[in-house]
């Protein structure tokens, strides 16, 4: 078939279907913003919630590989080995032990927590892309309060 033959039978299938049909059948995209901002008090919802479901696990203690990348980390006060290693959680557990010190657990837990709402905020955004709303919110729901993310959040 040749290419004016393709663009002919294009033609003819737009004639068939009317308008109306052709534009409920395009949807838009709607970007991030418009996401969360349709949204709001949704997430608001969601990350008060996982909030109050790992609340408690703030009051831990340090366990298993904290005490080798925190406690008993010679280089945990030297910015320029955290620089030099170019390590992202290394680099936020040398600010967090700046700003807070090392005696007490609460603000890496805090931190893990925080970063934990923001990536349920973005699995919503992006299953809400993907899947549509209703789907994204049941999902988002049952990944944040989902067990296995225990370990992650609060350890």
């Amino acid at each position: 078939m040749s290419q004016r033959q393709i663009k002919r039978e294009r033609r003819k299938i737009k004639e068939r279907v009317p308008k109306l049909i052709r534009d409920d059948m395009r949807e838009e995209t709607k970007g991030v913003r418009a996401i969360l901002k349709e949204n709001w008090k949704f997430l608001v919802g969601l990350c008060l919630g996982v909030f109050l479901l790992y609340i408690n696990s703030l009051g831990g203690d340090f366990v298993s590989d904290d005490y080798a990348s925190i406690t008993q980390n010679p280089f945990i006060f030297d910015t320029g080995h955290f620089l030099k290693a170019k390590s992202i959680p290394g680099i936020v557990s040398h600010i967090i032990a700046k700003l807070f010190g090392i005696s007490s657990p609460v603000p890496f837990h805090l931190t893990s927590l925080i970063l934990y709402l923001g990536i349920c905020i973005l699995v919503f955004v992006f299953l809400s892309i993907l899947a549509g709303k209703k789907i994204a919110a049941m999902a988002t729901i049952l990944f944040g309060v989902h067990p296995v993310h225990v370990e992650a959040v609060s350890w």
